[in-house]
């Protein structure tokens, strides 16, 4: 429902027509001989064979659907392969199951110092067959899998992932020109101070994203962090850099833009509070996607091991963000997403919390690898931790009240401040009812 560019390249200044479904479109190709046209927008459907003619020859492209794109991006979370995932012989058959999603790679390339306009090496849409998605990312496939179950529309999933990189090696020169931490190495790059072949700020989108741009997008699904532990403030800030650069690229407006908070890793918790690690880069996630329209979260807290940084129940993550997108891009009556912390209130030597997404009430609820969550209408409560004025926070009492919590302590007299599973592998227990889970979260800014 989207007007469809099709570009490539041929003799500079040649015609080139494209025929598809009844359409027919010309352009011209530059003097460097790129060309791009649009067809009208078209329903979904297909398949359809497409005619490509420039320079006396024709080119047909054959079996192509029409459908909803979605570019999946990130480090090495994202880029894990489906082969490595549990379950995975069983999930590689099942690939034959779903012919009308289509995959796209990303060829990987970092020694760009300018952006591309055409990709490193050959790459093409395939077929999703067991051949073919074995190496292919496990949360979007996960993820296009569920959107076409629930919908019925051919799904197509482009990978561009880079495993260990930071989220300002995806962004563009124009985004962190301004920005106080990367405004004198743009210019550096600009003046040619950076080496080919090498990891650095600007470098992923140069060579991994600007080839792709103007592909018509539904939406992004971004699963990156793990890199930039540590600098949360700079990483909510740059978060939303990147966002905003690309949906305009993409021509998105304020359209889908999906990010996969980081999962539990490590040690588990053993304090009230931990205040180190992952947590407060889950923070910044949280706080991007509170703040911009469009963008939403996918709580994986009650995801991933403590023993690996790369846990294989990327199932679990690809079910979420279908569910997540369908209420954020599709409009569907779907509980897409967990409760978020909207405010507090102190009642005496109590504070209640308030959320968002509770509407429906709350749950004490358990989750297991690549199984639903289990409510527990019996058990305790666990993961908030309160403080009075001195900032020592201990473990408190929790009962759900409606869409709310009510928090207290005998030894906080005077409560004013509360948080929940403020750990790199907390132990807290609370989900929107028949939902995800919960955010971590603190009422404080200490």
């Amino acid at each position: 429902n989207a007007s469809v560019p099709v570009w490539g390249c041929t003799k500079p200044g040649s015609k080139v027509t494209v025929t598809i479904a009844g359409q027919t479109v010309q352009a011209t190709a530059t003097a460097g001989g790129l060309w791009k046209l649009r067809l009208a927008p078209m329903s979904e459907g297909g398949p359809y064979s497409m005619l490509v003619t420039a320079v006396a020859s024709t080119r047909k492209l054959t079996n192509v659907l029409v459908g909803d794109v979605w570019l999946c991006s990130g480090q090495s979370n994202m880029e894990r392969a489906l082969w490595r995932m549990l379950n995975a012989d069983e999930e590689i058959a099942a690939s034959s199951s779903y012919t009308r999603v289509r995959l796209f790679k990303v060829p990987v390339y970092n020694g760009s110092s300018t952006p591309k306009q055409t990709f490193h090496a050959a790459t093409s849409w395939l077929v999703s067959n067991p051949n073919n998605a074995q190496n292919f990312s496990a949360v979007c496939t996960f993820f296009g899998r569920r959107l076409y179950q629930s919908g019925g529309i051919p799904q197509g999933l482009i990978q561009a992932t880079y495993g260990g990189s930071r989220i300002e090696h995806w962004m563009s020169r124009q985004s962190l020109a301004t920005d106080p931490d990367f405004a004198a190495t743009i210019a550096d790059i600009v003046d040619g101070m950076y080496p080919q072949n090498t990891f650095y700020p600007t470098s992923l989108f140069n060579g991994m994203i600007s080839p792709l741009v103007p592909f018509p997008l539904r939406g992004i699904v971004w699963y990156q962090g793990e890199s930039n532990v540590g600098l949360s403030v700079q990483y909510r800030r740059l978060l939303s850099k990147l966002i905003s650069d690309w949906r305009s690229r993409f021509g998105l407006g304020a359209g889908p833009f999906l990010l996969v908070q980081l999962p539990k890793y490590t040690k588990q918790q053993t304090q009230p509070s931990q205040d180190y690690g992952w947590v407060r880069l889950r923070e910044a996630q949280l706080q991007t996607a509170k703040t911009l329209p469009g963008v939403g979260l996918a709580v994986t807290i009650d995801t991933g091991r403590s023993d690996t940084v790369h846990p294989p129940d990327k199932k679990d993550v690809g079910d979420r963000l279908a569910i997540l997108a369908r209420g954020v891009a599709y409009n569907e009556n779907v509980a897409a997403e967990g409760p978020l912390y909207r405010s507090m209130a102190i009642e005496g030597s109590t504070i209640r919390i308030s959320f968002l997404n509770a509407q429906n009430g709350l749950m004490v609820g358990s989750k297991q690898p690549l199984q639903p969550v289990v409510r527990l209408p019996n058990a305790d409560l666990t993961g908030f931790a309160i403080a009075g004025a001195d900032r020592n926070f201990v473990w408190a009492n929790a009962r759900i009240e409606g869409s709310t919590v009510v928090v207290s302590s005998p030894s906080v007299a005077a409560p004013v401040a509360v948080r929940y599973a403020w750990a790199n592998n907390p132990i807290g227990n609370l989900y929107r009812m028949v939902g995800p889970p919960a955010s971590p979260f603190r009422t404080d800014s200490w």
